[in-house]
């Protein structure tokens, strides 16, 4: 392809040793006078000060707009970036350095991209049309391993256009970084290296749609959209470098990237590199197992016909190390894959608005001791003003993601916190990437809650959301959750979501001397609503399956403690009536049907005499065993106490046994061997106590496994006992019930 420019492009992917290796060999060989960089032209200062002697990659340059609803950009680079290197060799040989693409000031003011349509990516057709399973298996088989990674990239950015045609933004970006080489071969350049995506390198080849006069006029950059922005670096962490989306340009390991930089020079060290550090995280693994391992690698490359590759290392680790079980070296897998290297930046010289208020606020709220790794504790108590704001802080911290405090189990007394601090790098870089949201901690964190909150797809979204504005202090987004609440709540009847959204509202208003009495109280007629709703939509949406019957049952729970909780402000008439009609039901899951029994036993709206009745229900031949045994199983998930000390509970269940015919009590075997087993061995106990002064013997007859046989043969009648109905005593037996 011809080159109308007087310079040398060099395509790369924006993460790769490989690409990074080549373009040294180059510059090593053409000893450039000019490199130019695809990124923001007004990047290039701080581009040069990566390179500073205080800096260690992975860092990220970080752009972000001064409005009221920030917009940021972030350029992450590691050691092994094509641009570092690029940087590094410019400054290190006395050569100019320039970035050529659209400045940050206007790249921040054209409107967001839009999301990536369903479907493969160009990077995944080129991976699925090479045979491999993923875009970078491709890649690395193909340019970090090939011959000439130069033109096998210029090809391969060829067939990206053709697969995805550059739109109306990607052809001004590219006018733009045409327009900058001509500026630099005015200048008097004349060996000049231009370090671009390979997705670029045609149009400024002269190819890839765009013609040779299709450079940007004065007049053009001029009428450039502008933004204020502002620039600095930050610390960035090879977790962040991952890449989530499909976007070509990132990478889903960038911890074996830098095993492959390291071992740039030779490549074959790269599989005993890899398993030995795979190893290292693993118990018990002898060097000879990691040589198998390197091994089966080099033979499973061998039968692709292709150099080993990250697919053939996972294979051998999982086949070798972990003897078969992923589970085994899957976390050795993820920790040398990934790994968990952090960047550093001097924070006194380079800090976005966030991190400034953070460390402000941190010295003047007394916070400066924790900012360690250590663990410290800190235990606040929220009556007084010191302790509030403090709390306050950490809320808005949390809302934001920033890795800083994490709270204990909630205490007893409501005016008490626990927080547990852990501050490292990631914490730093949490901050700055929330002038995505906003400037300053209390605008980040509202912010943040407020994308969440316009993102919430059900009710129970909306009061956790309540509940957090409640924590951070933050009033105008308060006011805007508990509206979308209300909102809400004429449009779901879903049990579950109301019972948890009612249970984050209990939570928000728990929430102790952190918020004003006032506030907490404009929630109760929320929470008043939202009970009474689930309470209407229980006897309907408890006639479900046993999947959704456990959520259910949990809920049921919850609703049970805000109507003890707030009994003088809940009206309780809805919730008996609930529970009563769903303790009748015949149509509602028994497991439910047998809680709701449960819970009236406890209130003592049940007595021993309709237990007995129900119970003799329960285990008829009209419904299956496996009804019985549900119904029996939600009996006794409920508070097992109130069972024990129910006044003959016990002798009317042993009477209902008794009175069942013989098939119906091979039926009842196992729901009650079930109901039993939730019982602790002391309650067992004290059942049996009854039981025997009901029966009048000093102790039970099953107590005695000789009797138990012969109870098991009685019962069974004159036949013989089946080998099915032994083995179910044998396990009664097992349970050590008495």
């Amino acid at each position: 392809m011809d080159n109308e420019f007087n310079i040398t492009i060099f395509p790369v992917r924006h993460l790769s040793p490989r690409a990074s290796h080549e373009l040294l060999t180059l510059c090593g060989a053409l000893c450039p006078d000019c490199i130019l960089i695809e990124a923001p032209s007004d990047a290039a200062e701080l581009l040069r000060a990566l390179v500073g002697p205080d800096i260690l990659p992975p860092v990220a340059v970080l752009a972000y707009t001064s409005e009221t609803l920030t917009r940021s950009y972030t350029l992450p680079l590691a050691g092994y970036s094509p641009e570092y290197a690029a940087v590094r060799w410019a400054l290190e040989h006395g050569a100019a350095m320039e970035c050529v693409d659209l400045p940050f000031s206007a790249a921040l003011a054209f409107p967001p991209p839009p999301l990536e349509q369903n479907g493969p990516s160009a990077y995944d057709l080129c991976a699925q049309a090479a045979g491999e399973t993923d875009f970078d298996t491709y890649f690395e088989t193909y340019f970090e391993h090939g011959e000439d990674y130069r033109a096998a990239a210029l090809a391969f950015g060829e067939t990206l256009r053709k697969l995805s045609p550059p739109d109306g933004y990607t052809f001004t970006r590219e006018r733009h970084m045409r327009r900058r080489v001509r500026d630099a071969e005015a200048r008097g350049y004349q060996n000049i290296i231009l370090v671009c995506g390979a997705y670029h390198a045609p149009a400024l080849l002269g190819g890839g749609g765009t013609s040779a006069s299709e450079s940007m006029t004065d007049m053009e950059i001029e009428g450039l959209p502008y933004v204020e922005c502002a620039l600095t670096l930050i610390p960035y962490a090879y977790p962040k470098l991952v890449a989530r989306s499909g976007y070509g340009a990132g990478h889903n390991s960038p911890g074996y990237n830098e095993l492959l930089w390291k071992h740039r020079h030779d490549r074959s060290a790269v599989p005993a590199a890899f398993l030995s550090a795979v190893a290292a995280h693993l118990k018990e693994v002898s060097a000879a197992s990691v040589a198998d391992a390197v091994v089966l690698a080099q033979t499973l490359a061998s039968m692709r016909g292709r150099p080993v590759v990250l697919e053939d290392l996972r294979s051998a680790a999982v086949t070798v190390l972990g003897r078969g079980d992923g589970e085994v070296v899957a976390d050795a897998l993820n920790a040398v894959e990934i790994g968990a290297k952090t960047g550093s930046v001097p924070s006194s010289q380079w800090r976005a608005p966030p991190q400034d208020d953070f460390h402000r606020q941190i010295q003047a709220l007394k916070l400066t001791r924790f900012l360690t790794d250590r663990g410290d504790e800190l235990i606040l108590d929220l009556r007084e003003g010191l302790a509030r704001r403090r709390s306050v802080f950490l809320h808005r911290l949390r809302a934001l993601e920033v890795p800083l405090a994490v709270p204990g189990p909630a205490p007893r007394a409501v005016w008490k916190e626990v927080w547990t601090f852990h501050h490292t790098p990631e914490t730093e870089i949490a901050l700055a990437e929330a002038v995505t949201y906003g400037v300053t901690v209390e605008g980040a964190a509202a912010g943040a809650l407020e994308a969440a909150l316009a993102e919430v797809a059900d009710i129970s979204g909306a009061a956790e959301i309540v509940g957090q504005a409640l924590r951070c202090d933050l009033p105008a987004l308060f006011a805007a959750a508990c509206g979308a609440l209300r909102d809400g709540l004429g449009r779901s009847d879903d049990f579950i979501g109301t019972v948890r959204a009612a249970d984050a509202l209990d939570r928000a208003m728990q929430c102790g001397m952190s918020a004003p009495e006032s506030t907490r109280d404009a929630l109760m007629p929320l929470l008043q609503r939202l009970c009474l709703r689930a309470c209407l939509s229980l006897p309907t949406q408890s006639r479900c399956g046993g999947e959704r019957a456990a959520p259910m049952a949990v809920c049921i729970q919850t609703l049970n403690r805000l109507f003890d909780t707030y009994a003088m402000a809940l009206d309780a008439a809805h919730w008996r009536e609930a529970v009563a009609a769903l303790a009748g039901s015949t149509e509602a899951n028994p497991r439910l049907s047998g809680l709701a029994f449960a819970l009236r036993l406890e209130r003592g709206e049940e007595n021993a005499d309709a237990l007995s009745s129900e119970i003799y229900r329960r285990l008829s031949p009209a419904f299956p065993i496996r009804y019985a045994a549900d119904w029996l199983d939600g009996l006794a998930s409920r508070n097992r106490r109130a069972l024990l000390e129910t006044p003959g509970l016990w002798e009317r269940l042993d009477e209902a046994v008794a009175g069942l015919d013989e098939e119906r009590f091979h039926r009842a075997l196992v729901p009650l061997r079930r109901m039993f087993s939730r019982f602790s061995g002391q309650d067992r106990r004290q059942i049996a106590d009854r039981l025997a002064a009901h029966w009048g013997a000093e102790r039970p007859p099953w107590a005695d496994p000789d009797a138990a046989r012969t109870a098991g043969s009685r019962t069974a009648g004159s036949r013989e006992v089946s080998q099915e109905e032994q083995e179910i005593l044998d396990e009664l037996r097992g349970l050590e019930i008495f």
